[in-house]
Formats: structure tokens, sequence, C-alpha cells
């Protein structure tokens, strides 16, 4: 099962996700960590480039193709460890709505992520923070200076990216999105509050899943001896 954060610059996500997996730890729950958006650790060429030579950050096509090597290798990473739960900050999705802010269309959108991104699954379950992209223009000049704002950091960006995962839970438009589970949660909350809120969402899936695993394997059982 993986469980994905996701929402706009500024939504106040990433916050609670640090809150959310220090409480995972402390109560022992076994998953694997999916940051596709997260540097690699360690000495990486390719990060070192991108830290280091400021100019290559102007270029869409550099900023997708690092993306794309971060994300292969956190899925793969994650995948690997087959825990039952994946917990993520941020997922593929991300990356489309990324794209289509930089003007691709929903086709060239899906199609160059998954070829780009071929290791990463689509999440099962998405919470999503919702916020009034005004609201999360605020929170980003409040922890950045003027000159850090990025493109995709204005208003208009964060507009068109609220509108772009509100398409993407249109199934009749979009049915390779169908079987993701949207939960939307109120980004403006205190932190606190949202990470109990989740925490207690996350253990109940967790609990179905494992049932649903022993009813699977239950059921199994029966069918071999039958047979």
């Amino acid at each position: 099962m993986y469980i994905c954060l996701e929402g706009i610059k500024g939504s106040g996500k990433t916050t609670v996700f640090d809150l959310v997996k220090a409480k995972i730890d402390q109560q022992g729950i076994p998953y694997s960590l999916l940051c596709p958006t997260k540097p690699i650790s360690g000495f990486n060429l390719r990060e070192w480039f991108h830290s280091h030579i400021s100019f290559l950050r102007n270029y869409d096509w550099w900023n997708s193709w690092i993306y794309s090597v971060r994300s292969n290798r956190s899925a793969l990473l994650a995948l690997k460890e087959k825990k039952s739960l994946i917990f993520g900050d941020r997922s593929i999705l991300t990356s489309y709505v990324t794209k289509r802010i930089h003007g691709l269309n929903w086709e060239k959108v899906i199609g160059l992520t998954n070829r780009m991104e071929k290791i990463i699954p689509l999440p099962d379950i998405v919470i999503y923070f919702k916020i009034d992209p005004s609201v999360a223009l605020i929170r980003l000049k409040e922890r950045k200076n003027h000159l850090s704002i990025k493109k995709d950091e204005i208003l208009e960006s964060l507009t068109r990216a609220a509108t772009f995962y509100s398409e993407m839970r249109d199934t009749q438009r979009f049915p390779e999105f169908s079987s993701i589970k949207w939960i939307e949660v109120d980004g403006t909350l205190n932190p606190s509050d949202l990470c109990d809120h989740l925490l207690r969402l996350i253990s109940s899936y967790i609990k179905q899943h494992d049932d649903d695993l022993r009813n699977i394997k239950r059921k199994s059982g029966i069918t071999e001896k039958a047979g």
C-alpha cells in the first residue's frame, strides 16, 4: 500500500509529512520511504552539477531529467524493501503537474513522465493538502526572500497547479488514475492536529490492508485444500 502526501507549494504538506514520519518511527510501524523529489543522499555527480552549476536549473529539460533520476532511484529502493506500507512526500503526480505548468498538454505530460519515471508506481492513496493559492503564496514569501521565489511559486503557477491536481481527479477524463483514492485535508489547519489526523487515517488503512491480506490468504488456503 502506497500512501503519499500531495499539494501545491506552500500547502504545509512537507511540514506535516515530517511530523507524521517521526510518529510512525516512534510507533515502530514498518514502512519504506518514497520521496521522489528529494536529492539523492551521499555524493552523486548529477546532484553535484545540479547544486553547483546554477544555470542548469534554468532549463526545464534539466530539471525534468534530474527529478526523473531521483524518482526512479527512490522508487527502486522502496520497492526492493517489500514492506506492506510505502509512505511518501509527493509522488509521480507532482511531475505531471509540474510539466503541465511548464506548458505541455496532458497527453504529452503523461507520456513523457511515464517514459522517464518508469519505476515509480501510482500511489494507492493520495492525501491532498487543499489551500487557497494566495495563502500558499504568502507562506512562501514569509519563508523566502523575494530573490528566491521561483517561477513555479508565483500566484499564477500555484493557481494552475491547484487546477491540474483537481483535473487529475476526474476519472472519466483520466481512467488511468481511477485506482487512486483521494483524501482531502485543510492545509491551513494546525500541523500538529493534521499530523494526528493523518496518523489515525494511516493506521486505519494499514489495519484494513492487513485484514484484506489475511482474508486473501485464508481463502487461498481453503481453495488449495479443496483442490
